[in-house]
């Protein structure tokens, strides 16, 4: 068999492919990026677990509000582990909740709306997620949110 000049040097120069050196700048390069667009999605996580307590906070505003409204005996301050408030009136006897937080967000809250005692309903809050943002200021060590209604005064206040 007669081979032709241009294959009897070396056989492996004709063949195509990527060199290792080549593979390697490739395999930095993208996790050069991947590290860039980790760092940028764990701040947007974070962003997005702070935006839920405030949205937990000012929807929880309005069932304080609808429950004062309604004259609905119920004691705010009674928030069970799985996020269900007010299931408890004054009393303690078991009602439906007249709000549920969202997976994650704490709430600590004090106050309730006694209307048999003559009193007004005066709430106070304080709203985090669990994993939002770190402030170590804060009681929670987390960005809280706090809201405030006092009937009395009709004071409302929205983070």
């Amino acid at each position: 068999m007669i081979l032709s000049k241009k294959n009897m040097g070396n056989p492996l120069k004709s063949t195509k492919g990527f060199t290792l050196l080549e593979l390697m700048f490739v395999v930095a390069i993208v996790a050069v990026l991947a590290s860039i667009a980790l760092a940028n999605f764990n701040q947007l996580k974070t962003k997005a677990y702070d935006s839920t307590a405030l949205s937990d906070s000012r929807n929880l505003v309005d069932s304080i509000i609808n429950a004062t409204l309604g004259e609905d005996d119920v004691d705010f301050s009674n928030v069970t582990p799985a996020g269900a408030v007010g299931s408890l009136d004054t009393g303690g006897i078991a009602r439906d909740p007249v709000f549920f937080l969202s997976p994650g967000v704490v709430a600590v809250i004090t106050g309730d709306t006694d209307e048999g005692a003559g009193n007004d309903t005066i709430v106070l809050a304080r709203v985090y997620h669990s994993n939002g943002t770190a402030d170590p200021l804060s009681p929670s060590g987390k960005k809280e949110y706090s809201c405030f209604v006092d009937e009395s005064t009709g004071t409302i206040l929205l983070p």
